[in-house]
């Protein structure tokens, strides 16, 4: 039980290597969206999010009281709770603050500027999940078997 205990520590480390990349991927095609709605149909921010709502920074965002007025409000409020690593949370911040306030290719711009900046995150992601995944499912697997040696 105490081995099995301590692989499931470890896998708990790997499932949440995997939500950062996932939520990294949202944002990511997020931003893909938010590019061609803003570029082709010039909808205003609120519209976007809930016809977004498949993606669970949209999906919060619009549960959240007062999305219609302040949707940046919502959507950084939302942001805090999906994005636990300070360096994410900075640029989907940054993102978000810089939404909507230029014209269309201003935000074309920031959206693309943001976009290219995300990659290095998601890349980060990607390597610490291979990387620190096998780690720390080995760690909770040897720690198991370390303490069921000790108390033996």
């Amino acid at each position: 039980m105490i081995v099995v205990s301590g692989f499931l520590l470890g896998l708990s480390g790997v499932r949440r290597l995997t939500k950062r990349e996932r939520e990294l991927l949202e944002l990511q095609k997020l931003m893909q969206r938010l590019k061609t709605g803003i570029q082709f149909s010039a909808r205003p921010l609120p519209e976007l999010i809930l016809e977004n709502r498949d993606l669970s920074v949209c999906k919060n965002a619009a549960q959240e009281e007062g999305m219609e007025n302040d949707p940046h409000g919502a959507l950084e409020k939302v942001s805090a709770s999906l994005f636990p690593e300070q360096k994410d949370f900075q640029l989907c911040r940054g993102f978000l603050t810089g939404l909507g306030t230029s014209d269309i290719e201003g935000q074309i711009e920031h959206i693309t500027l943001y976009s290219a900046l995300l990659e290095e995150n998601l890349r980060e992601a990607r390597t610490e999940r291979e990387q620190k995944g096998r780690l720390y499912l080995a760690l909770g697997l040897f720690g198991g078997i370390t303490i069921c040696l000790i108390l033996l």
